[in-house]
């Protein structure tokens, strides 16, 4: 099963071993080689005027910090993230410039869980996709890609809502649209 306190206790072993926060680990180690300049789990490492306002209800929030950290609540742009996944839809590379081992990137995509398609925090569902979904309270994201057609999909918005994750109507608006593209 899916665990955010397991990714929280995972994320405080990279701490422990290499003795440096998740933050500047993922930072040095994953947001800077993927040229992610607008991504950090922390607000005071980005211009927030740069970053969307949220909403509840139609009104707007105050930004907040969620407990589930680190396993959520990662701030990052579009583009940022799209770099995320282009690594990991071609095995771990990104313009040339290796992130992860191919190995490594396959067995995260290993399917753990039959019934449900759980990988490790990956979900494998129909039409070969893997997608991952966040949201809380002023956010929600979908993000999926298909390894061999090598086709990514990212959906986000500054406000929860159900439309956006599979089953949804933005989702499927967004599925038919990408098959114009495998």
């Amino acid at each position: 099963m899916y665990s955010n306190i397991g990714v929280s206790l995972l994320a405080y072993l990279v701490e422990e071993v290499s003795d440096t926060s998740f933050n500047a680990y993922c930072k040095q180690r994953i947001f800077d080689p993927l040229m992610m300049s607008n991504t950090s789990y922390n607000y005071a490492d980005l211009d927030l005027n740069n970053v969307a306002a949220m909403y509840r209800d139609g009104l707007q929030i105050e930004f907040y910090r969620e407990l589930c950290y680190p396993s959520g609540f990662l701030k990052s742009s579009l583009e940022d993230f799209s770099h995320f996944l282009i690594a990991y839809m071609r095995g771990g590379e990104f313009r040339g410039r290796r992130i992860l081992q191919e190995r490594t990137v396959d067995e995260i995509l290993t399917i753990r869980n039959l019934a449900s398609g759980l990988c490790l925090i990956w979900n494998f569902t129909l039409g070969d996709w893997y997608g991952h979904a966040g949201g809380m309270d002023g956010v929600a994201s979908y993000v999926e890609f298909q390894r061999e057609g090598n086709l990514g999909l990212m959906v986000v918005s500054n406000m929860h809502h159900k439309s956006l994750y599979p089953g949804g109507k933005v989702h499927a608006l967004l599925r038919r649209i990408s098959r114009r593209y495998q």
